[in-house]
């Protein structure tokens, strides 16, 4: 929670103390084609890589980028001054990684102007180039194209062309694939006959889907730290309230590369809230529906600093602000109403149930004094909030509120598991809750355990809930 300085006699080993735990966290919360990403300056390049491949494994290692994001390095360099950084892939087990097929370079991806159900593609000549029919003879074969260029065939039709793998040398060459990989191609849809205009002569293409050759050096401009990731912050807060921020493509690029449309994505070290920003960004562009988690210490900004004039306290308070903005701002500028760009903000706290410490000089005064065993300050939604994460709901479930009377219960994911928190607990809640049982397929209702008046009550009360089909019945 202190700030490690370079003068501090433990430098390497403070920061090697604070990474490694999260790594090894990091691993478990990884799904079995996980990666994880991780940028780095040249400082401790060689300690996170001695780390990294204790912890994942040295043959699980992806790759090591070098992303040129400050192409006029930094001033008042005394010998050389830095004008990249690193980005680290690991992934949990490379044997279940399978990168996706994408464009990142925007020049690139012009040539694959057109695009199908499935994505952009670009047509290429069927014709393998690069080799013979005597080195790939089985893939020397006829096929038969109709007159009218519609119908295409494996199958000898003495009325259709036919056409072999020949060069416009004369050269005979050989087809791109085998003649059953072919009929599967032509039954997607992915081949089609064409004939040139200057020759008359009728070729086969096929779609080639974007993709590009993954280097490991990034040096495109997008990649620009000042131009897409200060200045865009700048922009977008009004200020320059953060140090460093990423370029916002460079975030989304690797996304592109080792994520699914489905995925959730984890920035152990949140900071601006870039990566955050990265995500919306994609689920908008390319129709994915991607969550986000972002985590982040609260470490105050600098009472001098221009963000803290503009009352962001700490980083966690940049992030959050920026993710609101970023959030509207897409959704302004595409006009997408239906891009969810909605967030819920957590804070690490103890829980808030309090645990019982008797006294046992003095038994009896302790058991009455520990009635309401939940801590005061806290409110119903912070309970509402732990239950979830003790039983393995989804934190992204919305949750509804019923009253009834002076009651109050809370539905969470539709009806999933309903909690009532009152202090009071009578027949009349319970014919609420099986009422909302009737519309929704409830499974799980808790009450809080002092709120019935005896034990009979809550025997009476379970005993109703089970006869309604409401088998799990919990208190706390």
């Amino acid at each position: 929670m202190s700030t490690n300085t370079e003068t501090n006699g433990r430098f390497h080993s403070n920061w090697l103390n604070m990474m490694y735990p999260r790594l090894k966290l990091a691993r478990n919360l990884l799904s079995v084609n996980g990666c994880i990403i991780l940028a780095i300056d040249h400082y401790e390049l060689n300690n996170l890589i001695d780390i990294c491949n204790e912890i994942f494994g040295e043959e699980n290692r992806l790759g090591i980028i070098t992303v040129v994001h400050k192409p006029e390095g930094r001033q008042h360099a005394k010998f050389f001054s830095a004008s990249n950084e690193f980005m680290l892939v690991y992934a949990k087990n490379k044997n279940f990684v399978e990168f996706n097929k994408v464009v990142l370079s925007d020049d690139k991806f012009k040539e694959f102007n057109e695009k199908d159900n499935i994505g952009h593609f670009k047509w290429k000549n069927f014709i393998r180039g690069d080799t013979t029919r005597n080195k790939k003879p089985k893939a020397f074969y006829p096929i038969y194209v109709s007159k009218d260029l519609k119908d295409i065939t494996l199958t000898k039709n003495d009325n259709y062309i036919k056409i072999l793998p020949v060069d416009n040398k004369g050269k005979q060459r050989a087809w791109i694939v085998l003649p059953n990989r072919f009929n599967d191609k032509l039954f997607n849809n992915e081949i089609k006959a064409e004939k040139d205009k200057s020759t008359g002569k009728v070729n086969i293409f096929y779609k080639i889907r974007e993709q590009q050759i993954l280097t490991t050096h990034w040096i495109d401009k997008k990649y620009n730290a000042t131009a897409n990731g200060t200045n865009v912050l700048k922009n977008l807060m009004g200020g320059k309230i953060f140090d460093f921020p990423k370029s916002i493509y460079l975030v989304e690029d690797i996304l592109r590369i080792v994520s699914s449309k489905n995925d959730i994505v984890l920035d152990l070290f949140s900071g601006s809230g870039t990566t955050a920003h990265s995500v919306i960004n994609m689920n908008n562009k390319y129709d994915y529906n991607q969550k986000f988690i972002m985590v982040q210490l609260p470490y105050p900004s600098n009472n001098e600093s221009e963000a803290y004039d503009l009352g962001y306290k700490n980083i966690c308070e940049i992030g959050k602000e920026r993710i609101r903005r970023a959030g509207d701002k897409i959704v302004e500028e595409s006009g997408n109403t239906d891009l969810d760009i909605g967030f819920k903000v957590f804070k690490l706290d103890s829980s808030n149930l309090e645990k019982w410490d008797p006294d046992y000089d003095n038994l009896e005064q302790t058991l009455l004094t520990n009635v309401d065993n939940i801590k005061s300050g806290r409110s119903d939604e912070d309970l509402v909030y732990e239950v979830m994460l003790k039983y393995g709901v989804d934190l992204t479930l919305p949750i509804e509120e019923y009253k009834f009377g002076d009651n109050i219960v809370y539905s969470v994911g539709c009806g999933a598991l309903l909690i009532c928190l009152d202090d009071i607990i009578t027949q009349d809640i319970v014919s609420n809750i099986i009422g909302l049982s009737e519309d929704a397929s409830v499974s799980r209702v808790m009450f809080k355990d002092n709120g019935f008046v005896s034990d009979s009550d809550k025997t009476n009360i379970k005993e109703t809930l089970s006869s309604n089909g409401i088998e799990e019945f919990i208190t706390i």
